[in-house]
């Protein structure tokens, strides 16, 4: 009998994502093409994303079968098949034979009889045992400096909660694409093709559906597949079609082309993008949804300097995304606790080329999807204090109020079902 062939595609992505440094979602939808019934397209994503996120609490269980072998001195695919077998074991209604049965058919492929009667044993003591970890990090699956962080900012029940949070599957959100279609054309196209999804309350563009959208046969310039509290920025920016508009950190370009977008595809838009290759991925993005009012430009934006000032700035800066760790799993295996001191740097420099590309009477919208004060409210406190002649505009203005906190845009995950995000508007008064 074949090894099953999701799990087979499953491991693959696995090793990319976890040996190789690469995103899983980059790999997983090219292959869920490849598979026609829908459940074996729910089955991979679960697979792949579950072992990801659950990585530090396989590993802590794998480990304690292993009685003459670290998990690290293993082949990468014998480690890997370990834990995605694991995975099925410990957090899924699968069978413990087919579980330990395919595991072992994978060992015998991408190893040899030895290591074929290793991962039996191994999975079959986790099958009869399911140890429970005490330390609430391994428990949840997140770096330990990490849980200690939230711990020592918002206490133990707010720092679980959080981790719970990741730990679930994340909603797909697409934004309708207005300057192309409507919200109610585009749900009309789900219901006549049987896809489940739900219409939120704010902002008015988003939906959440229940598959892929390249895999339900949407004309590709009616959507942009965009998280619900990344849509809110531009509502925040709330441009109006006479507006000169730059972005100085725009790829991958879906903030750019909403705020293109509720411009009615006027006015000036430049995005500004460092680098080459993701600049000409945003390219492509914007000609897919038709928009022909932003000029892409290939340059830094803590130093890139404009002709004239601009009315609007969107400084949607590179961070920690610590309150993505959700939909990438994998970024709470790579971000280190000493690379936020350095994106602060990076987030201040782009704000001050900002201040002095705005106009009197202009506003700097300031983005993050991280949940760490150090890139939000602290960094906003700071640039107010070193720039009077900017005030922060109350978000409540712009926004809803139940996603706002003090006079930020703040966009709970946990509570809204989606990422977290932080944004401030900062009007140049002088």
């Amino acid at each position: 009998m074949r090894v099953t062939r999701v799990r087979k595609v499953a491991l693959k992505i696995i090793m990319a994502s976890l040996e190789e440094g690469r995103w899983a979602n980059k790999l997983l939808v090219p292959n869920l093409f490849e598979i026609e019934d829908p459940r074996d397209q729910k089955l991979l994503t679960e697979l792949v994303y579950g072992t990801i996120k659950m990585k530090l609490r396989l590993d802590w269980t794998i480990q304690r079968y292993l009685k003459k072998h670290r998990l690290e001195d293993l082949t990468p695919p014998i480690r890997n098949i370990l834990r995605l077998s694991a995975y099925q074991l410990l957090f899924m209604r699968i069978p413990h034979y087919a579980a330990v049965s395919e595991g072992v058919k994978l060992a015998r492929k991408f190893g040899h009889r030895g290591t074929a009667s290793l991962v039996n044993a191994v999975l079959r003591r986790i099958a009869d045992e399911k140890p429970v970890p005490k330390e609430p990090w391994i428990l949840h699956s997140h770096p330990e400096w990490l849980y200690r962080r939230w711990l020592e900012l918002w206490g133990e029940e707010r720092a679980v909660q959080i981790m719970q949070h990741n730990n679930t599957p994340a909603p797909i959100y697409i934004r309708v694409n207005t300057l192309k279609t409507s919200v109610d054309a585009v749900i009309k196209l789900l219901e006549e093709n049987g896809i489940s999804f739900e219409k939120v309350d704010f902002p008015p563009e988003a939906i959440k559906i229940s598959r892929a959208p390249q895999l339900i046969g949407l004309p590709e310039n009616f959507y942009y597949v965009q998280d619900r509290s990344s849509q809110m920025i531009a509502h925040l920016m709330s441009p109006k079609s006479s507006w000169t508009v730059y972005d100085l950190a725009a790829a991958p370009g879906g903030k750019i082309t909403h705020i293109a977008a509720l411009m009615g595809d006027e006015g000036h838009i430049k995005a500004v993008e460092l680098h080459r290759s993701r600049a000409l991925e945003m390219k492509k993005v914007i000609e897919r949804l038709g928009i022909s009012s932003i000029d892409v430009v290939v340059g830094d934006g803590s130093s890139t300097m404009f002709d004239r000032k601009a009315d609007g700035i969107l400084t949607d800066v590179p961070c920690s995304g610590l309150g993505t760790l959700r939909r990438r799993p994998e970024l709470r295996w790579r971000m280190r606790p000493d690379r936020i001191p350095e994106l602060a740097k990076i987030q201040k420099a782009i704000l001050e080329n900002a201040a002095v590309n705005t106009k009197i009477g202009g506003v700097i919208v300031y983005s993050t999807c991280t949940i760490e004060p150090t890139e939000n409210h602290l960094q906003i406190e700071n640039f107010l204090r070193e720039h009077p002649e900017f005030r922060l505009e109350p978000a409540q203005g712009y926004v809803p109020p139940e996603y706002t906190q003090d006079s930020y845009l703040f966009v709970d995950g946990v509570t809204h079902d989606c990422d977290f995000m932080f944004g401030a508007r900062l009007r140049k008064v002088r």
